[in-house]
């Protein structure tokens, strides 16, 4: 099916969006073709041109600038968003959600731009690039605009893309170095699985009252058509003190605001069960990290 294709490989940004204007609907844009290869092989979809963006050296690595502010080239694969964030000691949750997603072989090919523009409730980097407030960069042929994450995921397999656009950069704004962070993820197996439910969370404390919560971000996989941000359960967080009856009565709150389905791998109750669950565990564990530690131990509390 590939053959059959016309085959483009552009060597710069202004070449790539030539071609989407020149090919619009007819054209599908390969970058790591984790899914898109699967797609062509099982014939779910017969684009007449594919655009192979593997040589925009401008839309890969990680820098940042001097407010530090991050910047992430959608064609980084996630091996190497992975051995990155464990270089530099940052990101924690994005690390963790490189390190959960496919396998070795996978995680050599695939991108983060591709995970979130394929729009699957599952994406694993979507809900770390969540807590992180994440915006998206993207471009056409004369026109630039920034979309926020949570704006992004229309529907199931839906993005915010309109026709002849590209995903250009990600960027994240300066996080606070006394925030926590908590990634889980569960799945039937350690590797290789698409996520039951997901939790991703950031936490950070007041400076003058340390004991309470100054901001939170609490966002959902694989239980609504979305990866979800779990806004009334943050709310009830923001001004409160850190501790095991508000974090509790959040991760009550986040389950009531996932919408999950029942299919092979799990059912609707027990997936909104598991939300409960990891969102307070989450909560306590990035509590943790920021040192606001209180009553028993991390271990006697993560115990569900």
């Amino acid at each position: 099916m590939i053959a059959k294709a016309e085959y483009h490989r552009p060597r710069s940004l202004p070449e790539a969006l030539s071609l989407l204007e020149k090919y619009g609907k007819d054209l599908k844009i390969l970058a790591g073709g984790t899914n898109l290869v699967v797609d062509l092989k099982a014939k779910t979809i017969r684009p007449k041109v594919i655009m192979d963006i593997k040589d925009l050296a401008e839309m890969t690595g990680i820098k940042f600038d001097d407010n530090g502010e991050g910047f992430i080239g959608p064609l980084a694969t996630v091996s190497f968003i992975k051995g990155w964030c464990i270089s530099h000691g940052f990101y924690h949750n994005l690390r963790t959600a490189c390190q959960h997603l496919g396998s070795f072989q996978v995680r050599n090919r695939a991108t983060v731009g591709g995970n979130l523009c394929d729009g699957s409730p599952c994406a694993d980097t979507a809900i770390a690039l969540l807590t992180y407030d994440a915006k998206l960069v993207v471009n056409a042929p004369g026109r630039e605009r920034s979309i926020a994450l949570d704006q992004f995921f229309k529907g199931i397999g839906g993005v915010d893309l309109r026709p002849g656009e590209i995903l250009t950069q990600i960027t994240i704004p300066k996080l606070s170095e006394s925030r926590g962070e908590a990634f889980y993820k569960l799945g039937y197996r350690k590797a290789m699985t698409i996520a039951i439910a997901g939790v991703a969370v950031l936490i950070t404390p007041e400076q003058t009252s340390p004991e309470r919560v100054k901001d939170v971000r609490i966002a959902l996989s694989s239980v609504a058509p979305i990866p979800m941000r779990a806004q009334k359960a943050e709310n009830i967080l923001i001004g409160q003190q850190g501790g095991k009856k508000f974090f509790e009565e959040a991760a009550n709150v986040a389950a009531g605001e996932a919408e999950p389905i029942t299919d092979i791998r799990g059912t609707k109750e027990y997936r909104r069960e598991m939300i409960r669950i990891m969102v307070k565990n989450a909560l306590i564990e990035a509590w943790d990290k920021t040192g606001m530690k209180f009553g028993d131990s991390l271990e006697s509390r993560i115990d569900e």
